[in-house]
């Protein structure tokens, strides 16, 4: 995807699930994007990380998933919402790097062990519910509400997003 700020040696891509509400920093920033020129809400989140890096992603405020690829960079950026409504399941090992907004997608992997995650047993059995980033599956991870997940050359980072 190419916005009119992209430079032009430079490539982002950027898979978005959501809706148009924005933080109150981003809102300001954007405002003039959305209303006047109908830009596509996911070319504002490019324009908005563009202008801010990774920082500009962190003052959304809506049910979000996003995911940003870097060409220049060879950098993945992974954001949930701090509410958590929509749910991002991630999957890393030394060759390879998975997401998708549902678990059997994942599975469907075949070097995913369909071994269930002990933890995530005894959550489910005690207290009805999963906790922290745990899956029932042992391999597979879901991104914590409120969250940036960055992928750079084999290494994989978490830091919250919220201001």
């Amino acid at each position: 995807m190419r916005t009119k700020n992209c430079p032009k040696e430079r490539h982002y891509s950027c898979l978005c699930r959501g809706n148009r509400r924005a933080g109150e920093k981003s809102r300001k920033a954007t405002q003039s994007n959305l209303e006047k020129q109908k830009v596509p809400f996911v070319e504002t989140l490019v324009d908005l990380y563009l202008a801010e890096g990774q920082g500009g992603l962190c003052g959304l405020n809506g049910l979000n998933t996003l995911a940003v690829w870097n060409e220049a960079q060879h950098r993945l950026l992974l954001v949930n919402d701090r509410y958590d409504i929509q749910k991002l399941y991630y999957y890393s090992d030394q060759e390879i790097f998975l997401f998708s907004s549902e678990l059997k997608s994942i599975a469907q992997y075949p070097r995913i062990r369909r071994q269930m995650s002990l933890h995530a047993g005894v959550d489910l059995l005690c207290l009805g519910y999963l906790l922290n980033d745990r899956t029932l599956f042992e391999d597979v991870r879901l991104l914590p509400p409120a969250t940036i997940l960055s992928v750079e050359q084999g290494r994989v980072q978490q830091q919250l997003a919220a201001r």
